[in-house]
């Protein structure tokens, strides 16, 4: 059996590694989102509802996506049942934020008590 001393060392470097790597891929990803920030600006300058389609390359497209942040738990709780929704009530971040995203493009009523925010990102299709 693995001594505690090599199993936390073990752990120790691998924990390093992958911290490493992540701040690696987030200094990486700087010039991905500045590139996507000014694709998105241009496609709305040029109101744009596709991006061109050039030869050799993916294709691309805006999309709008939907950050949902709950300021009051209770009160979403309360709105969910109100709405039909308590079998709902364990959702993750992600299931609320389509949840919520999916009414406002309905245009139905959205709890007050959570805050959105909606932002586009570019989406590659190879």
């Amino acid at each position: 059996m693995t001594t505690w001393a090599e199993l936390l060392r073990q752990y120790d470097a691998a924990r390093t590694t992958y911290d490493d790597a992540t701040a690696e891929a987030k200094a990486l990803n700087a010039p991905v989102k500045a590139l996507e920030r000014e694709i998105v600006e241009r496609a709305e300058l040029e109101e744009l509802s596709k991006l061109p389609v050039v030869e050799g390359l993916p294709t691309f497209q805006v999309l709008d996506k939907t950050s949902v942040k709950t300021l009051d738990k209770e009160a979403v709780a309360t709105w969910m049942k109100k709405n039909g929704m308590e079998n709902l009530l364990s959702v993750n971040a992600r299931t609320l934020a389509s949840i919520i995203a999916e009414r406002m493009g309905a245009g139905l009523e959205v709890p007050a008590s959570v805050e959105v925010s909606i932002y586009q990102i570019v989406s590659r299709r190879k």
